[in-house]
């Protein structure tokens, strides 16, 4: 999801420069994305990204959403400046105006999404289960929590939760929820 609002920055902040295209594990996110173009990669020069920062991120006081730009940056000897503080997701008419069904809600219902733990390869971003719980018990009555997160993953079970974990076929049907 960083990664989309790094190619939107660089976009932004160099129009009609480049045309990118892009190969991740997670192409659902690029789906009608405006700064994306298909291109054949056996003729367009490849740049691989990371977020190398990801390595300082206790020491420099940047967000996670900096570090693909910070990257792009460095390679193509450019200065693209952040935008917005949010990933650039584009959603169909149809997506935004027809709602998963998830059990457990009626249509219309508010929910709050809920994320309780992760992958493993970075679990400094995971708050503790139990405090998870101690929000969802608080909020008992007020609010409805749906609990998400990828099939595969580690997401301690949460009680008075609807559980969607690994129920949604695709990362970008997470996405929807959160519209």
């Amino acid at each position: 999801m960083m990664l989309t609002a790094a190619v939107r920055d660089l976009m932004l902040n160099y129009p009609g420069k480049y045309q990118i295209g892009v190969n991740t594990s997670c192409m659902d996110l690029w789906r009608n994305n405006p700064y994306i173009t298909k291109l054949d990669p056996k003729e367009a020069a490849q740049l691989k990204v990371g977020y190398p920062l990801i390595h300082k991120s206790n020491q420099c006081g940047l967000h996670f959403i900096n570090g693909f730009l910070l990257d792009i940056n460095s390679k193509l000897n450019v200065d693209a400046k952040l935008t917005a503080f949010r990933p650039d997701l584009h959603f169909t008419e149809d997506e935004k105006e027809i709602p998963l069904k998830v059990n457990g809600l009626e249509p219309g219902e508010p929910y709050w999404l809920i994320t309780s733990g992760g992958k493993n390869d970075f679990t400094a971003k995971w708050w503790a289960p139990n405090k998870w719980q101690a929000v969802v018990d608080a909020m008992k009555g007020k609010i409805k929590f749906v609990q998400v997160g990828a099939a595969g993953h580690q997401h301690p079970k949460l009680r008075n939760v609807i559980d969607m974990v690994g129920k949604t076929p695709a990362f970008r049907d997470v996405m929807r929820l959160a519209l």
